[in-house]
Parts: C-alpha cells; structure tokens; sequence
C-alpha cells in the first residue's frame, strides 16, 4: 500500500539548511544583455554578459545555458564563443581551440545575416561559494570584425545558470 502525504507547504526547519530534493531546481538566475560588443582580435575577450550564483549546497550541479546574437561582417569568417568561470576558460571537449565552445560562421553576401548561437554547460558548484560565469568571444579567423549583438539594444544575449540539486 503506498503513503499519500498532503501539505500546502514545505519550509526549512533550521534557516540556511533548505530543502534539498535530488533533481530539483533549487535556483535560476537569468541576466539580459544588449550592448554591443565587437572585436577583431582572435584573443578571447569578455562581451560583458555574465552570472553570479552562489550554490546553497556544495554537491549541486550548475547548469549554464546561454544564448547569443552573433556577427561576423567579413565573408567566410565567423565568431569563437568561450565560457569562462571566475575568469578561467571553461574547456567544454579536450582538444578543441584554446578551450572554444562554440564556432558561429554568420554571414551573408548581403552583410545582414545574424545568428542566434544556444549552448549549455553542466558543472559542479564544489563549494558554496559565489560564482561567476561569462560569454568571452574572439573573431574567428584574421581579419573582419566579429561581434555579440552588433545592432545594440535591438538584439538580446541572455545567460541562466540554474542549481540543481543531487
């Protein structure tokens, strides 16, 4: 026979302790951005588009998801996408390009082509101590200019990072 248990709420008993249930979101915080930001350098740079969380258990999971507006105005280039932590470059695949996420090749013949680019990263917290992810991007290849939303406030980057519990 199985036990029904009815509540209306469920609050912690100890302040600080919280109610952890594995698989559950314990947090979301979600930051727009819609400055531009561009760059000719193949030097991962910060388009200023960032997170902080501060995990309320050390075993939980971080998922980060971000999703950008990027360019590139010059033919056959495109723009390199990085997730840093704390200001070190997350490496997503051993090998790949100074630790790059993602390639974007956004452009058109008309010079109007701009790509939405969504990637996401699952990370442990290890400790309860804030946190702070960030969109780096670097231009692709030399030469042209690579951009995160290259028309300003009408285009909108956006980073969630949320805290799953284990």
């Amino acid at each position: 026979m199985a036990s029904i248990i009815n509540v209306d709420k469920i609050d912690e008993a100890t302040s600080g302790n919280g109610v952890q249930i594995p698989g559950h979101v314990i947090q979301v915080l979600n930051t727009t951005f819609n400055t531009q930001a561009a760059t000719t350098s193949q030097t991962p740079s910060a388009t200023g588009l960032q997170q902080a969380i501060t995990p309320k258990f050390a075993n939980s999971k971080l998922l980060v998801h971000i999703d950008t507006c990027v360019y590139n105005n010059t033919a056959s280039k495109g723009v390199d996408l990085y997730l840093y932590r704390d200001g070190s470059a997350v490496t997503l695949v051993s090998g790949t390009t100074g630790g790059r996420f993602a390639y974007v090749h956004s452009y058109n013949t008309g010079g109007q082509s701009i790509t939405s680019s969504s990637f996401s990263f699952l990370a442990d917290a290890g400790s309860t101590s804030a946190t702070t992810f960030q969109l780096y991007f670097a231009n692709g290849i030399a030469g042209g200019t690579a951009y995160v939303n290259v028309n300003g406030a009408s285009d909108t980057s956006a980073i969630t990072v949320m805290e799953v519990a284990q």
